[in-house]
């Protein structure tokens, strides 16, 4: 149950919220600018970010292959400037979306920009999204009639999943802030913009479609019904 609030009070909580995730994102872009980790991650050992910038200059050089072919195959007939690999006997296991959302910082890469700045450049962007991604949920979510506790343990788990993973080089924000879109378009009853969001959040990474596959299988059966030919036959009439 949503608790119902007064137009003021209501503006007085955005306000807050605003600057809650305000705050929060220019301190961790501070502290990413003082980062002096090799990776520039907060824990200095997560590579997504890394690994995905080089695979789209794989994917720039041999299209389709990196989804099929072991990445460490590719590499070992590349002789681009920067090369970067874990995990050589795989393919790339996320969708192509993930390549385009990496292919400016695979370009600065190879053209010899400096590592660290373009690493904090994709952290950067993962942390706006994540804040984004942030001041949406908690804006239906902390007006829940829920006691205190719950609701801190709800923006511990949702601050530690998006933000903490976004400084740690995971770009999870960007298809997540889609999935936020296509479950509130749900919950509208508007399934067509329902599935043209969860297309794009599952373009960027499959876990969505996995997460959301109840979502996906109702708002398909209620599409259908809403376009049965007999339905359409008897509104022309």
């Amino acid at each position: 149950e949503t608790k119902l609030t007064s137009p003021p009070t209501d503006k007085i909580f955005r306000k807050r919220l605003l600057a809650f995730i305000l705050v929060s994102l220019v301190l961790w872009l501070i502290l990413l600018a003082l980062n002096s980790n090799s990776l520039a991650t907060v824990e200095n050992w997560f590579t997504d970010h890394v690994r995905h910038s080089y695979v789209s200059t794989l994917f720039l050089k041999n299209g389709l292959s990196v989804f099929n072919q072991p990445l460490g195959t590719l590499s070992s007939q590349d002789n681009s400037h920067f090369m970067y690999v874990t995990w050589p006997e795989m393919p790339h296991l996320y969708p192509l979306g993930s390549i385009l959302v990496f292919l400016p910082f695979g370009a600065l890469l190879q053209n010899s920009f400096d590592p660290i700045l373009v690493y904090k450049l994709e952290l950067a962007l993962f942390l706006v999204f994540a804040h984004i991604c942030l001041f949406f949920f908690l804006r239906t979510f902390l007006k829940k009639n829920l006691h205190l506790f719950w609701k801190m343990i709800g923006l511990y788990i949702i601050y530690l999943t998006l933000v903490i993973y976004a400084a740690d080089g995971m770009f999870d924000s960007i298809p997540f802030i889609f999935s936020l879109f296509a479950v509130t378009m749900f919950l509208s009853e508007r399934y067509d913009y329902f599935f043209l969001f969860i297309g794009i959040s599952v373009f960027l990474k499959y876990q969505a479609g996995i997460f959301l596959l109840p979502l996906i299988i109702v708002g398909l059966l209620k599409l259908i019904e809403r376009n049965k030919p007999g339905l359409l036959l008897r509104n022309k009439a």
